[in-house]
């Protein structure tokens, strides 16, 4: 998994001299501010990629990400409201290359070699995770930190290079967690459960929605214990853990998506640490 620097950004009007440095597959929280009440449904356009933000007053908020796929060295962000017009706003970013280590792996042959009506099915179920990736709840449903779902050894970092097979060059985009079969799986954070069915490579696998386009997947579970729509607090049991899907044992695969990019879950946590942990500081000294 990548790694890369998080630093928490608060600026005012001025914020556009400001440059925010980002790894491929990563996700950082800013809070910025300008000199005038933000309207509702305002967003970052990130070189023609959307990023929603909450809002208060003049001061805003989120998070943005980077593809693990991404080429570009640099870009910009415009704050926008509702009806295209600009915020006397700019972001400039750039993105600093990652070096990613790799490992071999031995699976059953099929799940490598997809024959065409495995990869009819497989391509069916992309389409469908990335138009749901695209629709969120218009506000972040969560109120704390997010955090890991177990605290066991992992087995495979994020962005980590995959050989199977000695042939099949891929690579894994989340983050394995030991496990035996049938240990009970928590949300990670506060959400409302979108996905609850099988997929070709992470088996049975729950997914919820966390708002503005952050998203958790659990896969390769056992057994669910949630439904579609259902609203869940932090730590809620989605399910047990399994070996369903593509695996070599059972284990839990933890995913998380911001803004369309699958990026490394504990840039989350840390990054939204920072988020709550910036609040908890302003209540403090309001009270004071």
């Amino acid at each position: 998994m990548i790694k890369f620097m998080f630093i928490f950004f608060s600026f005012s009007l001025f914020a556009s001299s400001e440059r925010l440095e980002i790894n491929p597959g990563f996700v950082k929280f800013f809070k910025y501010s300008v000199d005038e009440k933000i309207e509702a449904n305002s967003y970052l356009m990130c070189d023609g990629d959307v990023v929603y933000v909450s809002s208060s007053n003049n001061e805003f908020w989120g998070y943005i990400s980077e593809s693990y796929f991404s080429t570009r060295k640099n870009f910009e962000c415009s704050l926008l409201k509702a009806s295209g017009q600009k915020y006397n706003f700019r972001l400039n970013g750039r993105v600093k290359p990652y070096n990613y280590k790799s490992e071999k792996l031995k699976v059953k042959p099929k799940r490598v070699s997809l024959n065409e009506a495995d990869k009819k099915i497989v391509n069916t179920q992309k389409e469908l995770l990335a138009e749901m990736y695209e629709t969120s709840e218009g506000e972040f449903n969560f109120t704390s930190a997010f955090k890991r779902p177990l605290n066991t050894k992992i087995t495979s970092s994020f962005g980590k290079k995959r050989i199977f097979n000695e042939n099949h060059k891929t690579q894994h985009l989340g983050i394995d967690f030991r496990t035996g079969f049938g240990k009970k799986i928590p949300v990670a954070n506060q959400g409302r459960v979108v996905f609850v069915d099988d997929l070709f490579y992470s088996g049975k696998t729950v997914i919820v929605d966390h708002g503005n386009r952050v998203f958790t997947l659990y896969g390769h579970l056992k057994k669910t214990f949630v439904d579609q729509g259902q609203l869940l607090d932090q730590g809620h049991i989605v399910g047990l853990s399994g070996a369903t899907g593509r695996v070599t044992a059972p284990h839990l695969h933890w995913g998380v998506v911001v803004n369309g990019n699958l990026v490394n879950g504990f840039s989350l946590i840390e990054e939204s640490e920072k988020h709550f942990s910036n609040l908890e500081t302003k209540n403090e000294l309001s009270r004071n």
